[in-house]
């Protein structure tokens, strides 16, 4: 019944290899994305040159997420941004990524139209919630949160998949309920379709605020065999994470200005605001573990997994990153 959830779909596309050239050669380095808003950090990483600063010569490397990760499994990529609820599955199934860093929180949610009716988690019982698909990142929010309400999420939601782009579309013709997504399309529906009301945000409803949604993932034989070289990356990442939070408008203009995601600087701007960028190496390591035993309770991990140990195995402690150890998150405190 939960197998489903659990068979890794394999995706293969072309890689959409974009170069941008370092100031100063340094050491190679592919770097994957996919071109969405959420990984603003890899373009602040790239633009104001704090690859370079950590002495990497990168390649953006683009692609959909199963691009991405089997790039990263294949070794062809180095590391990529990814969200949480997205990693661990594949690693428990053994794609060879260790996670080094959290970014920021934020950037689910689930959202419900105005002819639905519905105002609350618990009403989505016996409804239609469109996925851009099983095992997403945003299906698997919906998955947990339906679950904390009381309900089966196998039993109690029809789940419709969509290609993200055509989820606004879906929830306004009424084809679904409610939709779960990430931003900036959650941010799109949340303004453009009227009555519109957000179920869950998870940059602002508890428990999901302090979660990271959002964490370096690196090529295990990389971490291995080069953890200097990983710290390298890591930090690149954590510098641009940090340099967001102080420099958010700023940070929205470059990424616009430059193309990487096909909205304007201002509606950038206050998505990016909601999100609580403060880069974090013991607090993503408390986020995997909370994870983990909510995908256990749910069944989406497999009943021989020990949460605690995926948690210890999935992160790695990196040389140089101990001024990201001291956030602290509340995590099931809720």
């Amino acid at each position: 019944m939960i197998k489903k959830f659990c068979a890794l779909v394999m995706v293969y596309t072309f890689l959409t290899i974009t170069v941008i050239p370092a100031a100063n050669a340094g050491t190679p380095v592919n770097i994957g994305y996919q071109g969405v808003l959420c990984e603003i950090a890899t373009y602040i990483a790239v633009e104001k040159g704090f690859f370079t600063e950590e002495g990497l010569d990168v390649t953006l490397v683009k692609g959909d997420w199963n691009t991405v990760k089997d790039g990263l499994a294949a070794g062809k990529i180095a590391a990529a941004q990814g969200l949480l609820m997205n990693w661990l599955k594949p690693i428990e199934q053994g794609l060879d990524v260790k996670l080094t860093v959290g970014v920021h929180t934020g950037c689910l949610k689930i959202i419900s139209s105005k002819a639905s009716g519905i105002t609350a988690v618990t009403q989505l019982k016996g409804k239609k919630v469109g996925v851009p698909s099983i095992g997403s990142a945003p299906h698997l929010l919906a998955f947990r949160a339906t679950a904390i309400a009381g309900l089966s999420p196998e039993k109690d939601i029809q789940w419709k998949i969509f290609p993200p782009a055509e989820l606004k579309i879906a929830l306004e013709k009424g084809e679904v309920d409610a939709v779960a997504v990430a931003d900036p399309i959650g941010a799109i529906i949340e303004k453009g379709v009227p009555g519109a009301v957000t179920l869950v945000d998870s940059a602002k409803t508890k428990p999901y605020v302090d979660e990271y949604c959002c964490l370096i993932g690196v090529n295990g034989k990389l971490v291995r065999e080069n953890p200097e070289l990983a710290a390298k990356i890591t930090r690149a990442f954590a510098k641009s994470a940090k340099w967001i939070s102080l420099n958010r408008a700023e940070a929205a203009a470059i990424i616009t200005e430059k193309k990487y995601v096909p909205i304007d600087k201002e509606f950038a701007a206050q998505i990016v605001e909601h999100y609580d960028y403060q880069p974090s190496t013991n607090a993503a390591k408390s986020a995997v573990l909370y994870a983990a035993k909510e995908l256990k309770k749910v069944d989406i991990l497999a009943p021989s997994t020990d949460p605690e140990k995926l948690a210890k195995f999935v992160f790695a402690d990196l040389p140089g990153l101990d001024q990201y150890k001291n956030i602290k998150r509340n995590y099931g405190k809720y």
